[in-house]
């Protein structure tokens, strides 16, 4: 059995339990430890079962304290996968997906840990309808034409310990590459400062949403969803957004480097995904206009 510890947001509770299901799709009993959220602050606690229809089995307490000691020891004698190392992140470890038991603590960002496993992942992270009249009219508009899902992600990002949101140097070019590829894009701009995207993003034809909040932000990855193409940050929520668009066409631009403290991260990025360079900034640092 694999115990895999769920934590973090919902893009980051979403690539923990698309890591499981790679391990289900081989056979392997997988079960949740969603311990974490008993202490964790902030976020919308865990979502997985209240946006998508999954049915994860979930571990004791028993469970989770005999595979953790388990998996110490094993990995302090044989060196095996337990805890995500820091220059692990966003970068895959085959050596992961080879276990047959054990626990798992990390966030598993990377396409190649359940790629071979992607038809049960879309099919278990599959939306209910949008109902409310607000969401239905722009799903409406985002089906109607050359839809372009932009996210912007601030707040956190900005704080001088972190500095890791994107300098509009990013989004000036990832702008400038759909306007020379696509005809008649429209933008649909997503930011958890929607007020500082709309004095700076000067984008032609342009859609603001910033309507669904608290235990309804996940609409807006799903209205992410069903945009044509994407431009995403460095924003696990996006990266979601940008991976379950069905359009067989589409174009994803992605930031590289992915953070300002791992210049690598070279796996976040699925292959046929389009990286542009980033810069980072901060709250001190001067921003320029698209």
């Amino acid at each position: 059995m694999i115990i895999i510890q769920v934590e973090g947001g919902l893009g980051n509770q979403m690539f923990q339990y698309a890591l499981g299901l790679s391990f289900v799709s081989r056979g392997v009993s997988v079960k949740l430890d969603i311990s974490k959220f008993e202490t964790q602050q902030g976020h919308n606690g865990f979502e997985l079962q209240n946006v998508f229809a999954v049915h994860p089995l979930y571990c004791s307490g028993v469970e989770i304290k005999l595979l953790k000691t388990f998996s110490k020891l094993r990995h302090k004698i044989l060196g095996t996968p337990y805890k995500e190392k820091a220059a692990w992140q966003w970068q895959y470890q085959a050596e992961v997906n080879k276990l047959q038991n054990g626990y798992l603590k990390g966030y598993w960002q990377c396409e190649k840990y359940f790629s071979h496993a992607a038809g049960l992942v879309k099919q278990q992270f599959n939306f209910s309808a949008v109902t409310d009249e607000v969401n239905s009219a722009m799903l409406n508009k985002i089906r109607n034409c050359n839809s372009v899902s932009l996210h912007i992600r601030r707040g956190d990002y900005l704080s001088p310990g972190i500095g890791a949101s994107l300098g509009m140097e990013y989004y000036i070019e990832a702008i400038k590459y759909i306007n020379d590829t696509i005809t008649s894009p429209v933008y649909f701009i997503f930011s958890d400062d929607i007020e500082w995207a709309k004095e700076n993003i000067q984008a032609a034809d342009k859609e603001f949403i910033s309507w669904n909040k608290g235990n309804n932000s996940y609409i807006d990855m799903q209205l992410m969803s069903n945009c044509k193409h994407n431009i995403i940050a460095n924003s696990s929520f996006s990266w979601w957004g940008a991976w379950l668009n069905s359009n067989t066409e589409k174009l994803v631009i992605a930031p590289r480097p992915w953070m300002p403290s791992h210049t690598s991260g070279k796996d976040i990025i699925p292959e046929k995904w389009i990286p542009l360079p980033a810069a980072f900034v901060n709250h001190n640092q001067h921003e320029q206009t698209i």
